[in-house]
């Protein structure tokens, strides 16, 4: 190349857009909400997982059924709870716990709209139980996954 032929040059793309919202400063029903499907996708996969296994193992055992169910809310509760603590920066543990409740409605909510001859309070128990389960695991989650925080 010649000296009067100039090199041309393409324009810099810039990295970062200036009207994204960084992660940390996401309002906390983005949390919730996130935390719910993060929840429901993950429950989805460990109970599927774990009626297969219960059903090749012993399929006229419904109790091993329902431990396998309530063990898979569990620990997806548990993983939306560190998924929160995580990725929320300013996320609390309150948000992990309200979306994994949300989720342990709506599983109740399916189970309860298939009932042939509902009992109310029993009903009422497993709704109780399942929001429990999902709350303490939400909670275990978020407290093994948050980051301590430091003294001055």
């Amino acid at each position: 190349m010649s000296e009067p032929e100039k090199k041309k040059r393409l324009p810099v793309l810039q990295d970062r857009v200036d009207d994204e919202i960084p992660p940390e400063d996401r309002p906390a029903n983005q949390w919730v909400l996130a935390s719910a499907v993060v929840t429901l996708l993950t429950w989805l996969i460990l109970a599927g997982t774990g009626n297969a296994i219960v059903q090749r193992a012993s399929p006229q055992s419904l109790t091993a059924m329902l431990v396998a169910n309530v063990g898979a809310l569990f620990a997806a509760s548990a993983v939306a709870g560190a998924v929160t603590a995580r990725l929320g920066k300013k996320a609390q543990r309150k948000h992990a716990t309200w979306g994994a409740m949300i989720t342990a409605l709506f599983g109740w909510l399916l189970g309860f709209s298939q009932a042939a001859a509902p009992h109310l309070p029993v009903w009422l128990l497993s709704l109780a139980l399942l929001v429990g389960i999902a709350w303490s695991g939400a909670y275990a989650g978020h407290r093994l996954a948050s980051k301590p925080k430091r003294s001055l």
